[in-house]
C-alpha cells in the first residue's frame, strides 16, 4: 500500500471504530434520559420524541460510518491494484452521491438494522407499556 493510501486508511479505520464507541455512548445517554423522563411527569409524547431524536442521531452517525466503510474498501481495492486514490474521498463521493432518494434509502437501511433499532424499539415498547399499564 502506498504511503498516502496507508495514511488515509489508518485515519479512516480509527474513525470507523470510534463511531461504534459514540453509538454506545449515545445509547447510554438515551436510556438515562428516558429513565429521567419516565420518573418525571413527562408524558408519553415527550418520551417518544426523545427516543426518536436519539434514534435519528444514531442513524445519522451510522450513515457516516457506512460511508467510511465504503471508502476503506475502496482504499483496500486500490492497494490490491497498486493504485493511488488517497485524498480523493470527497471527489469520489460527490460523483457517486445520488439524490434525495439515495440519501433517504441510506437512512432507511440504518433505521431498520437490528443493532441500531433494538434499543430504541425496546424503549418505545417500555414507554407504551407504562403508559397503557400492560
Amino acid at each position: 500500500m502506498n504511503q498516502a493510501n496507508q495514511q488515509e486508511w489508518l485515519l479512516l479505520q480509527r474513525s470507523f471504530a470510534s463511531y461504534d464507541k459514540q453509538a454506545i455512548w449515545l445509547k447510554i445517554v438515551a436510556v438515562a434520559t428516558w429513565l429521567c423522563l419516565l420518573q418525571s411527569t413527562a408524558g408519553l409524547q415527550l418520551q417518544l420524541v426523545a427516543i426518536g431524536l436519539f434514534w435519528l442521531h444514531e442513524i445519522m452517525l451510522r450513515v457516516v460510518q457506512q460511508r467510511t466503510a465504503e471508502r476503506l474498501l475502496q482504499l483496500e481495492q486500490a492497494n490490491a491494484q497498486q493504485s493511488e486514490i488517497a485524498m480523493q474521498w470527497h471527489t469520489l463521493w460527490q460523483s457517486q452521491r445520488g439524490g434525495v432518494a439515495k440519501l433517504l434509502s441510506d437512512y432507511a437501511i440504518q433505521l431498520i438494522k437490528p443493532s441500531v433499532a433494538i434499543s430504541y424499539i425496546s424503549l418505545i415498547i417500555l414507554s407504551l407499556a407504562k403508559y397503557f399499564r400492560f
